[in-house]
């Protein structure tokens, strides 16, 4: 083969994805270099059964066999095998196949059912293993362990046991501040953190989204005082209470005015949060905020 045409059957062969996509691989090239082409390619499943299909109106059922039979296919489970034979069967009138491919549909369910019992038999396991220990902390008051275990959880991606750990109450264990003020659950620590996977592993296991401490923060109002935009946005965007209001009457948009925090202030414009809100002094958004930047976007947007 001379190293113009060795080159060309490489070059088809590493840019053959392109070819599929056309559909304009068999009209291109001669049965010869198909052959060549498709012995030094790298075809998943999915895209033999593709050229297969497309060959259809192109060449005979032989002239595809002679193609196909040195393909280089790559095989990552049973359903690529079941593709790849059924392709075969049909366009090549292997009906030799028929009992094969029937015979691997009856194995791949099989396999498919093992492993959803090694899965139960797992969460069983995991269970058993945790039980335990969502009982000890249950009946504990340490909020440092229990915030640790529930972050772990959420870390490994045990959705089951953390179901079941909050379903037993633990996410409402209580940190408390300086002389008790700011009592806070896991769920606003975690906000206060910036933990948003925890904060997302909470909501999917039934955590109140507006659930308040002893002095009315909200979890958005909490993730706005800590400046974590991004769990902001989460908790807005699963329908967090954006105006709720604080002990003082006071919005998150009090909180991201008086901070200085411009980006978070007007993400929760864009949302609709209240510009002409009062706290309990009739104090307004603008008029508690201390950069002159913040002020004037205030008086930007309409704010009085």
């Amino acid at each position: 083969m001379s190293e113009d045409i060795t080159q060309k059957i490489e070059n088809a062969a590493a840019h053959i994805s392109d070819y599929i996509k056309e559909g304009n691989f068999f009209n291109t090239f001669g049965i010869e270099d198909i052959e060549k082409i498709m012995k030094i390619s790298n075809l998943t499943a999915n895209e033999f059964a593709t050229l297969v299909r497309q060959s259809h109106d192109v060449i005979k059922s032989n002239e595809l066999y002679v193609c196909a039979r040195n393909a280089n296919i790559s095989i990552q489970n049973f359903e690529d095998v079941i593709s790849i034979l059924n392709s075969i069967k049909e366009h090549m009138n292997f009906g030799i196949l028929n009992g094969i491919v029937d015979f691997l549909n009856r194995n791949a369910n099989e396999v498919e059912s093992l492993k959803s019992q090694i899965i139960q038999i797992k969460e069983e396991y995991n269970m058993k293993e945790y039980l335990p220990k969502i009982l000890e902390l249950k009946k504990s008051n340490d909020f440092k362990k229990t915030y640790a275990f529930l972050e772990e959880l959420s870390t490994q991606g045990n959705k089951q046991i953390f179901s079941k750990a909050c379903e037993e109450g633990l996410w409402l264990k209580q940190k408390k501040g300086f002389l008790n003020r700011d009592v806070r659950n896991v769920f606003h620590i975690a906000c206060e953190r910036g933990n948003l996977q925890l904060v997302k592993y909470l909501i999917s296991a039934g955590a109140d989204k507006d659930k308040k401490d002893n002095s009315e923060h909200s979890p958005l109002l909490t993730a706005v005082h800590f400046d974590h935009r991004d769990i902001v946005q989460y908790l807005v965007s699963i329908g967090a209470d954006k105006d709720a209001p604080d002990d003082y009457g006071q919005t998150p948009l009090f909180y991201a005015s008086r901070q200085g925090q411009l980006e978070i202030l007007q993400y929760l414009i864009s949302v609709g949060a209240n510009l002409e809100a009062k706290d309990k002094n009739d104090d307004t958004p603008l008029s508690v905020a201390k950069n002159a930047t913040i002020r004037d976007y205030l008086v930007s947007v309409g704010a009085k």
